[in-house]
């Protein structure tokens, strides 16, 4: 009896439930909407590929700030890192120059200490280290 069920339903087969789906009318399709966006895909591509052209200089990299008219110099240097030492698995001592000054930090994984705040090296007397 439990094979025959299943047999039974695959044999009969009532009106398919697609058919109500299907009898409806095709959705308008707003082409209007689609060709007004394709135009202006195709008009923003168009508009890149000449202001690359524009700015292309000998086969270098453009950058954001030349195409929008912006200098492109870099920022001079505030900080340098002077040497860094490992004092442990988990810290290092670091010797760094910021704006003229010199700081002598401890990084660990909980953050950074200030050790020492140095003098600038251009204010040390003749012969005399930090």
């Amino acid at each position: 009896m439990r094979k025959l069920i299943p047999a039974l339903l695959l044999i009969w087969h009532g009106p398919a439930t697609a058919a109500v789906l299907a009898t409806g009318s095709a959705p308008a399709v707003p082409w209007l909407r689609l060709v007004l966006s394709l135009l202006f895909c195709v008009a923003m591509a168009w508009a890149a590929i000449a202001l690359l052209r524009r700015y292309q200089r000998h086969g270098s990299v453009v950058r954001l700030g030349d195409l929008l008219g912006k200098s492109a110099l870099p920022a001079p240097a505030r900080l340098k890192i002077l040497e860094t030492r490992r004092a442990s698995q988990h810290g290092d001592l670091c010797l760094a120059e910021l704006d003229g000054e010199v700081y002598f930090l401890a990084l660990t994984s909980s953050g950074v200490t200030v050790l020492n705040r140095a003098v600038p090296v251009e204010m040390l007397p003749a012969g005399d280290e930090a």
